[in-house]
């Protein structure tokens, strides 16, 4: 009864922060991410602004972690000590700045600067971090709260210009269905082969003989650092015919230049060729070519 009557402390204590310093309390910064094509041995620099919408002044702690992607590789990030992972950028960053007072309704400028080494190929990643108290941590008799902190990051993409390598391999594809009162279920693996981070996503379309798309079904995105492995996957829920269809997969594994605005384009195409049984089952998928 003593641990349940503290949880509930806790979590009365806790709600009552979150209310009291909500999403108006919380930090700013822009931009949230930076992307970064510098040669090997050269510095690029550039700045971040640090908001405070609050009407109370806030006091800011500044530092750098490295980060990678989750195992789902749905664009969820691990944050780690500063020079954990190999393709750490952390340690390349020096910034203006390592604590700050900002006013209320007020704004602060953090200018960072990073410099590549000499023997640098392809992608690396850090992110910076702007960490803040908003609230003090109360006690009310034997229930203690822990405070309210928040944590907003800048996510830093630096790639080396001139030898950064986007490739990537498609293989376990996969088409599945049972009968046509069942979706057709739809993957694939893509495995980063080149030295940057990758986001995939694409389509599939079966077209039938006479030249007509049955299926038009589209993946979820894909994220992916050197070395990795994603799963896309898509669906469709329409019949289709009993026949021979041809199978076009398009992977688009360029989406994360060109998120970065780089504007550069690498699409994988692959051919295959399904048969569709009178239930609409699949009875056979062949080989990518």
């Amino acid at each position: 009864m003593k641990k349940i009557c503290c949880l509930l402390g806790f979590l009365f204590v806790f709600f009552a922060l979150t209310a009291q310093y909500g999403a108006a309390s919380m930090i700013q910064i822009d931009p949230p991410k930076v992307f970064l094509n510098i040669p090997a041995g050269r510095s690029g620099s550039g700045k971040l602004t640090v908001r405070n919408p609050a009407d109370e002044p806030i006091k800011i702690k500044v530092y750098a972690q490295d980060w990678k992607y989750g195992d789902a590789h749905d664009g969820t990030k691990l944050f780690f000590p500063i020079g954990t992972l190999p393709l750490s950028c952390a340690n390349w960053i020096t910034f203006s700045l390592s604590e700050i007072d900002i006013p209320a309704e007020g704004q602060q400028d953090i200018y960072y600067t990073v410099k590549v080494p000499e023997d640098s190929v392809g992608g690396h990643y850090a992110v910076l971090f702007f960490e803040s108290m908003v609230a003090k941590p109360i006690s009310s008799g034997q229930n203690v709260s822990l405070g309210l902190i928040v944590r907003l990051g800048a996510i830093f993409h630096v790639e080396t210009a001139g030898n950064s390598v986007r490739t990537a391999e498609i293989s376990n594809f996969s088409l599945k269905r049972q009968s046509s009162k069942k979706p057709l279920e739809i993957s694939l693996d893509v495995k980063n082969t080149g030295n940057t981070d990758i986001i995939a996503k694409g389509t599939l379309h079966l077209i039938n003989k006479k030249g007509v798309i049955f299926v038009r079904s589209s993946f979820n995105k894909g994220y992916t650092l050197p070395a990795e492995t994603c799963k896309l996957t898509a669906s469709w829920k329409e019949p289709l015919p009993k026949g021979i269809y041809d199978g076009i997969l398009t992977i688009d594994i360029g989406k994360a230049s060109q998120e970065e605005q780089w504007n550069a384009d690498f699409v994988i195409t692959k051919e295959t060729e399904v048969e569709i049984g009178s239930s609409g089952e699949v009875l056979k998928v062949g080989e990518l070519r």
